[in-house]
């Protein structure tokens, strides 16, 4: 997993963390031994390890008003506490069939209900990069 920060001078990649499967052998100490696996890592599952980055770099000083995960981060509740606790904003991707808590959490309603709710002009594309596909269309 890699930590990327970004600002209007450019980007770079600052941290990373290993994250082991939890039924691939992590639990196997000559199977970790044999790959190198330090025995201080353990299993976690993927949004821990994406907070303890996020925390070092806040705590470090880093700068930092908002944070984007993917959609492995959104579906970690105890995650986007940590963030708000922080004073943090994030972005995170969401599947089209998740419950999201919008009017200050008093109401309970999936992403696309919301978005048709909304006037067309509200937002606009933005493109992800070169090379980047629209959500939901793959490559041949």
């Amino acid at each position: 997993m890699f930590l990327a920060y970004a600002s209007f001078r450019g980007q770079a990649l600052i941290d990373r963390r290993l994250c082991l499967p939890e039924h691939t052998g992590s639990q196997d100490l000559d199977r970790r031994s044999g790959s190198g696996i330090p025995e201080k890592i353990e299993f976690a599952t993927r949004p821990r390890p994406a907070w303890q980055e996020i925390e070092a770099v806040l705590d470090a000083g880093c700068p930092s008003s908002w944070v984007a995960g993917d959609e492995v981060s959104s579906q970690d509740p105890p995650l986007r506490s940590a963030r708000e606790a922080r004073g943090i904003g994030y972005v995170l991707a969401v599947a089209r069939t998740s419950k999201v808590r919008i009017n200050k959490n008093r109401a309970v309603v999936q992403p696309a209900t919301v978005s048709a709710s909304l006037p067309r002009d509200t937002g606009h594309r933005q493109s992800a990069g070169a090379g980047a596909k629209p959500a939901g269309r793959s490559s041949s």
